[in-house]
């Protein structure tokens, strides 16, 4: 049934999730959003770090697991640490 569904899927909305980040920049660039790239770009990228690890493990890559988690790890703690000095 979810014969299409594979790591290179997981791997293309990686990929989204890309291209989401450079549309939420080009619109606070243009003056459309207030919101400034630096207050989500890091949740974007600790989420697309999760979504590889999750493409990768569908793929049996055990070792590009481990990079993406520990990626998404580092990115998630950058992004609650400019949460907090914001705040």
């Amino acid at each position: 049934m979810l014969d299409w569904f594979d790591g290179r899927t997981v791997l293309w909305l990686v990929a989204f999730v890309g291209l989401e980040a450079v549309w939420f920049y080009w619109r606070w660039r243009s003056g459309r959003s207030r919101l400034r790239p630096a207050e989500i770009l890091w949740n974007l990228a600790s989420g697309g770090a999760l979504m590889a690890a999750v493409g990768f493990a569908l793929e049996g890559e055990r070792e590009a697991v481990a990079v993406c988690l520990t990626l998404a790890l580092i990115v998630h703690l950058l992004d609650l640490r400019a949460r907090i000095k914001a705040a």
